[in-house]
């Protein structure tokens, strides 16, 4: 479920009601395993979520494990060494956006799902911090630093690649979640 939350920003027992009368609240959404992409549910994607097709077919895959054979059987759900194989075999394949240098997409959705998100709805939510292929500037270099929008840095202000940090958090996860017995 961490990883559900980290790469969509919602709980995956949320959405957009369409059963019949007043929508049920989230325990029983759980309780009657209403994933959002589970056969007969009652929910459904918002229009604003992101779909779960844009990820790996391999993540897609553990999501399926989790949320549909899983629900009633813990056992068959996978463990966090599982996840962490699978995120670090979908980060090595994610493909570079021909257009935002910013954007990454899985070759098995095969094109820039950020690029279509940001013609649909008007608002990049990675948008590019320098130009793919900058010029070079005959302009003096300024002596203190130019403010850029925010980039992860670590301490001492080195750039952290964000596949990097994506595998080390779910490295980080899947150990607390093993040292606290969860899995």
């Amino acid at each position: 479920m961490i990883i559900w939350l980290l790469l969509f920003g919602q709980h995956p027992f949320t959405g957009k009601w369409i059963g019949s009368g007043e929508p049920l609240n989230i325990d029983e959404l759980i309780r009657q395993g209403y994933w959002q992409y589970t056969p007969n549910s009652k929910i459904r994607i918002s229009p604003h979520s992101i779909p779960l097709n844009i990820v790996d077919s391999n993540i897609q895959y553990r999501f399926y494990e989790c949320f549909v054979n899983g629900h009633t059987n813990p056992y068959v759900r996978p463990s966090a060494a599982d996840w962490v194989n699978t995120l670090k075999s979908a980060s090595e394949n994610l493909q570079t956006c021909g257009v935002e240098a910013s954007h990454r997409y899985t070759s098995t959705y095969g094109r820039c799902y950020w690029c279509e998100r940001k013609s649909k709805l008007g608002r990049d939510i990675f948008p590019t911090t320098q130009p793919k292929n900058p010029k070079i500037s005959t302009s003096p270099v300024p002596t203190s630093p130019v403010p850029t929008s925010p980039v992860p840095t670590s301490p001492g202000g080195t750039t952290i690649n964000p596949r990097i940090l994506l595998v080390g958090s779910l490295i980080v996860m899947a150990i607390v979640l093993r040292v606290l017995g969860i899995v």
